[in-house]
């Protein structure tokens, strides 16, 4: 009979597939297993699985409307999945499956097909099948994938009842559901396939921890894991990730799981990021779901933006990484620091103001951009600091701001807490000397200055968010200008401090926003750069919340 499984374990150790280490490792013991004979593949349930996805059809993208195929990687994980089964009572070897692959490798859409093969195909009584997640809004996304798929395939929607937030099969008295740590009725869960959904994101362990222990009444449970890699490395799934590896490394005796199936698609060398043999590693569907012309376009861009390169390596390479993105190059960032810049050369011209108003620890920060003739950006910086706080402080952030504030680079304002009053006032003073267009201030914070400041009719204040919709267009032309030379700032040892802690957060859109490295890392001279950069890249978008303010980044196959 066809064993697609092997066939695919017996190329990758041939050569004849490209793979990476962790793959290899698994095809090793794949071969390994079928010389037990406590164990067997069961290759009439791997033929029913793969038929079973040839009656579901795409609804996205250039595949819409064709047969979903499952590609040969996909084939040998889920085969080895629901193949593999124990000699002495028929039941699945595996109760476990932690599938770690890059994004665009198809990841969701086999989810959504999986979940519906767990409801419908998988002989249980009573099954019980969720997609998990932290929000509900992520926890929907593979779900939706099922409904979808399941309404669009006759012999699935005479059998299938579709709700908002449920999927139903009387027959067995099944459904399928997405669970969240904010869904209702947690209590009477008897899950028998559970779904997590991007685990990288997964800040603790709550939510897997509920899962697992409802299981206990099942005979053949499975918690699927499909994720890519992550920066988050005290979280659970780097746990599983490392814990993964060890259970397939064939010299760590120690670690046998027989119950743990693994694949982690990721590269061979992490430093020859532009190696196309090292794509074709991370991502098994190159060449098919993902284009070799979208990997070289991720390449391309990351090399240009250095916010982008992190995000390259954790996301199209599968290589986990220790800290967020770093947002910008150093070098280029020192190379725009302009000694030569006087603030009295600007007087009467126009400029857009940026601030950035201090919450409990922080510094507060006022930009200026002065746009020129000759399409260069020429910014000067002011930072303001409690004074009876400022040691504290310098010790906290282990930087000098009394040095700084000695120098004339930080000014302390009166009393042991930020002085709003006095910072007001300084604004107007800076204010009054040039053509402000436009002072721009998070919507979030700065209320009581910014009317003050309104009333004084100066310039225009313009609230401007720091999420993803908003930022992002600022950021980027910041980065872009920086990269060809067209950007230029005062010397300031506070701002390039600042410049150096910034980090970015990434959505699928690829648009990103400023965050901390740690605590104690002060962003807000590049938040208040920013804001300011948002009067001159257009009109800021309406006042709304991005989705993912709500529910954090997802990322999907």
């Amino acid at each position: 009979m066809n064993d697609p499984v092997t066939a695919y374990a017996r190329g990758v150790l041939a050569g004849e597939i490209v793979a990476g280490p962790y793959v290899i490792w698994a095809c090793e013991r794949h071969m390994r297993d079928l010389k037990r004979d406590d164990i067997y593949l069961d290759l009439n349930e791997v033929s029913v699985l793969v038929d079973f996805f040839r009656m579901l059809k795409h609804y996205k993208g250039k595949w819409a409307g064709k047969p979903v195929e499952l590609d040969p990687w996909q084939v040998f994980c889920l085969g080895s999945l629901y193949g593999w089964k124990r000699k002495a009572d028929g039941f699945r070897r595996f109760r476990e499956g932690f599938l770690e692959v890059p994004r665009k490798n198809g990841k969701s859409t086999k989810a959504g097909g999986v979940a519906l093969y767990g409801l419908t195909m998988d002989n249980e009584p009573g099954p019980e099948v969720y997609t998990v997640a932290t929000k509900r809004g992520q926890a929907k996304i593979v779900w939706n994938d099922a409904k979808v798929m399941g309404k669009a395939c006759r012999s699935l929607a005479k059998r299938i009842n579709f709700y908002v937030n449920n999927i139903s099969m009387p027959s067995v008295n099944g459904k399928l559901e997405p669970l969240s740590r904010d869904s209702k009725g947690h209590d009477g869960l008897n899950p028998s396939l559970a779904l997590m959904d991007e685990l990288h994101a997964w800040e603790d362990r709550l939510m897997w921890d509920q899962v697992e222990d409802a299981m206990g009444a099942r005979d053949q449970p499975l918690i699927l894991s499909i994720t890519t890699a992550g920066t988050y490395i005290e979280g659970i799934c780097f746990e599983k990730h490392e814990h993964g590896i060890n259970v397939l490394d064939p010299v760590q005796a120690d670690y046998d799981d027989d119950t743990l199936f693994v694949y982690i698609a990721t590269v061979s060398d992490p430093e020859a990021l532009g190696d196309p043999l090292q794509w074709a590693m991370a991502n098994p569907s190159l060449g098919g779901a993902k284009g070799l012309e979208y990997m070289q376009e991720q390449y391309r861009k990351a090399v240009q933006s250095p916010s982008r390169m992190n995000a390259f390596k954790v996301k199209q390479l599968n290589i986990w990484t220790n800290a967020p993105d770093s947002w910008l190059d150093m070098v280029q960032w020192k190379a725009a620091e302009d000694k030569s810049l006087k603030l009295e050369d600007f007087y009467g011209k126009k400029c857009f103001l940026g601030l950035d108003l201090a919450e409990v620890n922080d510094l507060s920060a006022l930009i200026a951009i002065f746009p020129g003739d000759d399409d260069v950006w020429r910014a000067f910086s002011w930072f303001w600091c409690p004074e009876e706080d400022i040691a504290k402080r310098a010790d906290g952030d282990r930087v000098p701001y009394q040095l700084w504030e000695r120098m004339g680079y930080l000014k302390a304002t009166p009393g042991a807490a930020t002085d709003f009053d006095f910072i007001e006032a300084e604004i107007l003073a800076i204010a009054e000397k040039f053509d402000v267009q436009g002072l721009l201030y998070d919507r979030w914070k700065s209320q009581s200055v910014v009317q003050n400041l309104d009333k004084e009719e100066i310039c225009t204040c313009i609230p401007y968010g720091q999420g993803y919709k908003e930022a992002s267009p600022a950021l980027r032309e910041i980065e872009r200008r920086l990269l060809c030379g067209k950007f230029r700032f005062a010397p300031n040892p506070v701002l390039t401090w600042n410049a150096g802690n910034a980090c970015v957060a990434m959505d699928p859109a690829e648009n990103i926003k400023l965050i901390k490295k740690m605590d104690r890392k002060r962003i807000d001279g590049m938040a208040a750069l920013a804001n300011a950069a948002g009067g001159l890249v257009g009109e800021p978008p309406e006042d709304t919340e991005s989705v993912y303010e709500e529910r954090g980044v997802i990322e999907l196959g």
